[in-house]
């Protein structure tokens, strides 16, 4: 038949046949490094990407080779093929065949789960509360997301999701908000922020259509799953790093599971599909040793099966016997030729996230949860290298016997001065980061109860306790800084008066040139040029200002 003579249907053939034992080969070599080396969740994932790369790229290059190859005549398999013995290209050509009348489920499939990605972007969607747009915000900025990413609540998807490279949203289900505390809202939001940072939509994309065109391979299915679970793995101890409960994270992660009915194949979701238990399970510390089964050598066996048979295949095939060990140590399809190096594995990026004591004040529902704390510039300020959480109570009268006047007055005026800081410089700090997420009506009510949550801290005890702590406090860097903190607020406040006078001046001048147009009345050049001065002062003042703004830099 024709059909089963298409050079193209060969290749593919070829190609198809060969990256079964590949995948597998690269399969097992990947579970050996997981078993000598025990590498950690962020490598093995970077090796299980890697490896699955390698493959699909190594099949390419097999296609590639195999076509060239043809045209040329050079190859041993386009000699059999030539010897009028078609029982190979029938076999190549009707598995080409086969493989393209079955890939159009799958493509069906990855279309489909692209379309339902772009639908659940734009419809069922409104606003999440205001603290976890805010929450987004800070979190993103620490994690170093350039990006801007928003937070929607959605009613279409029934777990947290992920979606967007360019532009990436963080859904949440209305049962989220219904069944989680804000704690465990927010574990989740960092959950998904821990995607973003790692670029893991975009890696899923090329992940997805990868296992697409190899859907028929078994290795590149395991692939895959170590791919999900190592991925997920990694975002776990994200969240665990910045200190959330252990309990209450895998609780909502459980939730989550129980109620959710559907999984997105394109989005990355915060729950898996069967490997919940084993988050689970490494999170508490409980996880099992892996015990070595048959099924990991399964894919070395059927390896070793693979390249025997088609090997054997060409030699007994092959017109010239003498060429063989020269294809064997050339061909592209030699399991052997594209073997790793022993390269290095990169270390994991170390992430320290520090913990800001004033995470919690923009959001009143967990007023009640909070203990009095010191604010970070008084704490940063103590030689120990743990971080001061919280205060215990001192007798008043044992702390004020030990200090002198001075000694008093000197926390006294630390401690307004902090508040004063709090209120003024760091609402202005917490301002820049909101950015476009709030109305001008909600920074007004957010600034109103961000100094309400300040005067709520026990000034009282922290004074008390900055007394008992005083001889441990750096007072000279804390003096210091304070005194830059007061400087910039009196920058802020010329620059804004300079401001506002700017604005009125500019508003006098387009009165004075509407003026000139419609009235027969001459205004006084003199008047004009006096303006125009003016104006030329309060911009250079506000030069100066601006420049002296730079020159500051403040630690809050």
């Amino acid at each position: 038949m024709a059909w089963s003579q298409s050079q193209l249907l060969q290749s593919i053939g070829w190609a198809i046949v060969n990256s079964l034992w590949q995948m597998a080969f690269l399969w097992c070599l990947f579970l050996v490094i997981l078993h000598v080396f025990k590498p950690s969740s962020r490598n093995r994932y970077m090796l299980a990407v890697g490896s699955l790369l390698t493959g699909a790229c190594w099949s390419f290059i097999t296609f590639i080779n195999f076509e060239i190859s043809s045209n040329t005549g050079e190859s041993q398999i386009s000699s059999a093929l030539s010897t009028g013995d078609h029982f190979i290209s029938n076999i190549l050509s009707a598995a080409s065949m086969a493989y393209l009348v079955l890939l159009t489920y799958p493509a069906y499939q990855l279309v489909r789960n692209l379309g339902h990605v772009k639908r659940i972007r734009t419809k069922g969607l409104r606003k999440a509360d205001i603290q976890y747009r805010l929450f987004v915000q800070k979190i993103s900025s620490r994690l170093n997301i350039k990006k801007r990413v928003t937070v929607f609540v959605s009613e279409l998807i029934t777990s947290p999701l992920t979606i967007g490279y360019l532009k990436p949203v963080i859904l949440l289900p209305v049962a989220a908000l219904n069944h989680l505390t804000v704690q465990q809202v927010e574990a989740i939001l960092l959950h998904e922020l821990s995607h973003i940072r790692r670029l893991d939509y975009l890696v899923n994309l090329v992940m997805s259509v990868i296992s697409t065109v190899f859907y028929f391979n078994p290795f590149v299915r395991q692939f895959m799953k170590a791919i999900d679970e190592e991925r997920e793995n990694c975002c776990d101890e994200m969240v665990l790093q910045f200190q959330y409960d252990k309990v209450g994270y895998a609780t909502a992660l459980f939730t989550l599971e129980k109620i959710s009915t559907a999984a997105q194949a394109l989005a990355i979701a915060a729950t898996g599909k069967n490997s919940l238990k084993k988050r689970i399970e490494k999170m508490a510390g409980m996880e099992n040793n892996k015990q070595f089964s048959f099924r990991q050598v399964a894919g070395l066996l059927t390896a070793f099966f693979f390249i025997v048979a088609f090997n054997s295949l060409i030699i007994v095939k092959s017109q010239q016997r003498e060429k063989d060990d020269a294809m064997a140590s050339k061909s592209i399809v030699n399991p052997f030729l594209f073997m790793p190096g022993e390269e290095e594995l990169s270390s994991p990026a170390t992430l320290t996230p520090a913990i800001d004591p004033n995470q919690n004040i923009a959001s009143a529902k967990r007023a009640e949860q909070e203990k009095a704390s010191a604010p970070l510039l008084i704490q940063e300020y103590y030689p120990s290298t743990a971080p001061v959480q919280e205060y215990s109570f001192v007798a008043a009268d044992d702390v004020d016997a030990s200090l002198s006047k001075e000694q008093k007055e000197q926390v006294s005026k630390t401690v307004k001065t902090t508040k004063k800081i709090m209120k003024n410089l760091q609402w202005k700090e917490i301002e820049t980061q909101i950015g476009e997420v709030m109305t001008t009506r909600e920074k007004a009510l957010a600034r109103q109860e961000y100094n309400q949550e300040v005067e709520s801290l026990n000034w009282e005890n922290i004074e008390r306790n900055l007394k008992a702590q005083y001889e441990k406090i750096d007072w000279c860097t804390l003096n210091g800084n304070m005194n830059e903190a007061l400087t910039m607020m009196q920058l802020d406040s010329i620059y804004s008066k300079n401001k506002a006078i700017l604005f009125e001046l500019e508003k006098a001048e387009a009165d004075i040139s509407k003026t000139k147009s419609t009235s027969e009345t001459p205004v006084p050049d003199a008047s004009v040029n006096e303006l125009a001065k003016f104006k030329a002062n309060v911009k250079a003042n506000l030069q100066k200002v601006e420049n002296l703004r730079e020159k500051k830099i403040i630690r809050l």
